[in-house]
Parts: structure tokens; C-alpha cells; sequence
């Protein structure tokens, strides 16, 4: 790819405009922006680099020993386990990125054919996303996540297999560039492997599951230790190139990349563009990629595959509204109910005010006396 997702967000950004009255292009080819352009188009890449210098964080500490590190031990077996036994963070990450299983066989998985397959969602919007995680304690990414994963399930029981106790992982894409790099071109990413609990039924459960696998991710060197082997893979043999593409690509069954997108309206030519999609590429035995851009307070989804293994990826969109759906109806109860609970609170708290301005004395009926407590006392005139 002549880049990743993070820095075409950026050329989308240099093609477009924040407002739709923008003047065209002088006659020696200079653009005449306004002041309020620039500023737009700044707020934007601000934003962006900020969440990139997040994502990255101080991983680049060790990025000269992955490399080395992660490609020596895809070529040597023993050196992976040595790097596994050594127990720093960056070594069990190398270890494990060779040390990992084939995922299991599944209808997804097999030889790619040319014909590709693909399909996008409605808009969804943003708050409605961020409502769920809110109840939930969980993240944006995770809600979208756990809502495609039980839309993947529902089209495998829809196609007769077997579901039960299953997990398959996704190469997750994460960006990786130095907040110097950001709005440059190239690839800067390296890549996770997040097991998608397809087995787990229950939309609340598959959600926790999600998130806790998503913060055991972020808290690894996974990513930086990929980066470091594909970075490597670029500059070895051909022969080599193959053999580890081939290896990455029998550990996981789809690409899932997340690429956030600019959170206000673009314009082109003074008309305002609606909605943003990309698809994944795809390679080796990888038949499904799977991607999700936020953009102007919605969220789309894309989904590609191949057509001799998934014909019809619009059966795994509608798995996926509903599983969406539940999760709303789910978070829609639980607030009604919290305002329930607050509703009642407040009225044991309002009956207790007023009954504590009464006399505290018992009467022969077995009730609290009516009448008003005296000025200094906690009981009336008759029971002083």
C-alpha cells in the first residue's frame, strides 16, 4: 500500500475543505483559504496527532531490538523459546508472535479465488455508541467489536457449523508513528492478534470478554514487535517473504483494522461528503477484512471477502445491526432502571424528612404519632 489508514486520513484531509464556500484555486495554482479554513484544518490535525502520540506512547524505547529480535526468532524456532524464557516484555511478545497456534479451521478460512465480495453498513451514530459503553465500562472500539463478533456467529449458525467454545483471531492494524511522523505517508504499523470470542452467546458477556482481551492487548508489546518483523520481511528474500506471510497468515482468519476519521464535516468542490469508506486488502489465506471509520459523529462498517468462502457478507452486516440493537435495548433498561431506583430513593429520603419533623413517640396502635414534635424535642406536648 502506498500508505496505511492514519496517513490517508491525512491526504483526505489536504483534499478536502471544513466549510463549503471555500474559494477555487488562484491562477498561479495557490490556494486563497481563509483564516477560518486554516484554523479548521488545524483543529483536525491536532487531533489526530494527539491520538496517535497516545497510541504509540513509549513503545519506540525498544524498537531497535524488535526488529532483530522478532525476525531471529520467525527464522529460528529455539530462539524464540529463548526469547520466551528470558521473560521481558518484548521477548515473550516476539516468542509469542512465533509460538502462537494456526487458528482453527473454519468456513472462513481456505485458498482465495479471484472474485471478491463486499458490503458496507448505514451510518450508525456515534452517541449511540458511546451511550452503550458508558452503561457498560467498556470502550467504543470494544462495543463495535463484540457487535461484529456475534454478527460473524450468527452467520455460522445461519450456515450449520459448530460455534461451540470457539475463538478465532483478527489482525488488528495499530498505528505506530512518532507524533513527528504523523501526516506523513508509508506504512507505520504493526499488528495485534485479538481472539474474537465467537463462542460466548450472550451480547453482555461477549462485551466484557471483548474488552478484557482489548486491554490485555494494549498493555503488550505486540505491536511494536510486528512492526519490527514486517519492517525486517521488506528487506529479506523473496523466498523467506512468502514462508512468513504464510505463517502470519495461519494464525488469524480475518483483518479488523478501526481508523478514526475527521469528527467534523468535509467538504469537495463545495459539496459535503456524507460518509467514508475503505476495505481491506487482502492476502494469503485471509479471506474476511473487516473495517470501521468513525466520521463527523457516525461510524460505517466495510466488510470484503472472498466470494468462494463468504458469498454473502451482507448476512454478517445484519448479524451485526442485531446484535447492535440488543446491546441498546440492554443499555436502554438499565438506565430506565437506574432512573427507577434514583426515583424511589428520593421519595424514602422525602418520607423520612417529613417523618423525622414528627413526634418519635409510638402509639397503642403501633404507628408513629402525627403530631408535629415540639421546638427542642423530639416528641410532642401530649408525649413530653
Amino acid at each position: 500500500c502506498i500508505a496505511d489508514g492514519m496517513a490517508l486520513v491525512f491526504v483526505l484531509l489536504s483534499l478536502t475543505d471544513m466549510m463549503p464556500g471555500v474559494p477555487p484555486p488562484t491562477g498561479d495554482g495557490q490556494m486563497d483559504e481563509t483564516a477560518d479554513k486554516k484554523e479548521g484544518l488545524s483543529n483536525a490535525l491536532n487531533a489526530l496527532v494527539q491520538q496517535g502520540a497516545k497510541t504509540v506512547g513509549a513503545m519506540w524505547q525498544t524498537s531497535g531490538k524488535v526488529a532483530s529480535e522478532g525476525l531471529e526468532a520467525l527464522i529460528n524456532p529455539a530462539h524464540a523459546m529463548e526469547l520466551a524464557l528470558k521473560g521481558t516484555d518484548t521477548a515473550v511478545a516476539a516468542g509469542r508472535l512465533f509460538l502462537r497456534s494456526p487458528d482453527p479451521k473454519t468456513l472462513f478460512k481456505g485458498k482465495l479465488g479471484v472474485a471478491k465480495r463486499a458490503t458496507w453498513s448505514k451510518p450508525l451514530p456515534l452517541r449511540d455508541v458511546k451511550a452503550i459503553k458508558n452503561v457498560t465500562g467498556s470502550t467504543v472500539n470494544d462495543v463495535l467489536v463484540s457487535a461484529l463478533t456475534g454478527g460473524l456467529r450468527r452467520y455460522m449458525l445461519h450456515k450449520g457449523a459448530d460455534v461451540e467454545g470457539l475463538n478465532f483471531r483478527a489482525a488488528v492494524p495499530v498505528n505506530l508513528r512518532s507524533p513527528e511522523e504523523m501526516g506523513t505517508l508509508g506504512n507505520k504499523f504493526g499488528i495485534v492478534f485479538l481472539s474474537l470470542p465467537v463462542g460466548i452467546g450472550d451480547p453482555l458477556e461477549r462485551l466484557q470478554e471483548v474488552h478484557k482481551r482489548m486491554i490485555a492487548l494494549k498493555n503488550s508489546k505486540e505491536a511494536l514487535v510486528s512492526m519490527g518483523i514486517l519492517n525486517a520481511m521488506g528487506l529479506s528474500p523473496n523466498e523467506l517473504q512468502g514462508t512468513l506471510v504464510k505463517m502470519f497468515g495461519s494464525k488469524t482468519t480475518a483483518v479488523m483494522t478501526n481508523v478514526p476519521g475527521p469528527p467534523m464535516p468535509l467538504y469537495m468542490a463545495g459539496q459535503k461528503i456524507e460518509g467514508l469508506m475503505f476495505w481491506v486488502p487482502q492476502t494469503g489465506r485471509v479471506s474476511l477484512g473487516i473495517s470501521i471509520i468513525s466520521y463527523a459523529n457516525k461510524v460505517f462498517l466495510g466488510i470484503a471477502s472472498d466470494a468462494g468462502l463468504v458469498p454473502d457478507p451482507d448476512l454478517i452486516l445484519e448479524g451485526f445491526y442485531d446484535e447492535f440493537e440488543i446491546l441498546m435495548t440492554l443499555m436502554q433498561e438499565a438506565k430506565a432502571a437506574e432512573v427507577t431506583v434514583t426515583k424511589t430513593t428520593k421519595k424514602a429520603e422525602a418520607a423520612t424528612a417529613i417523618q423525622s419533623d414528627q413526634c418519635q413517640a409510638i402509639t397503642k396502635s403501633g404507628r408513629q404519632c402525627r403530631n408535629p414534635a415540639s421546638e427542642g424535642s423530639n416528641h410532642c406536648y401530649i408525649h413530653q
